[in-house]
C-alpha cells in the first residue's frame, strides 16, 4: 500500500501519542491525531497500536495497513 496520512478525531484531548510500530508515526493536537504511514512493500498487511494519553487518561486503538489501503477499527463494529 502507498504511504500517506490518516486523521482521527478522538472523544478526548491528548497530550502525547505513541505507536508500537516505526512505520506508523502519530502526532496529536487536542482531539486530532495525525498518523503518517510509510509505504507498505510487504505482501501482507500490518497493524500498529496507537496510544494517546493526557495525564492519567489514555485511549488506544489499532491501525491496520493492508496491502492496498489503511483502515482503522474503532471497536464499534
Amino acid at each position: 500500500a502507498v504511504g500517506g496520512t490518516v486523521v482521527v478525531t478522538l472523544s478526548m484531548e491528548g497530550e502525547k501519542a505513541t505507536s508500537d510500530q516505526s512505520w506508523c508515526v502519530p502526532s496529536v493536537s487536542g482531539k486530532t491525531v495525525k498518523l503518517t504511514l510509510e509505504k507498505n512493500t510487504a505482501l501482507e498487511g500490518r497493524t500498529a497500536l496507537i496510544t494517546v494519553t493526557k495525564g492519567e487518561e489514555s485511549i488506544s486503538f489499532p491501525v491496520t495497513q493492508r496491502v492496498s489501503c489503511a483502515t482503522i477499527y474503532n471497536g464499534r463494529g
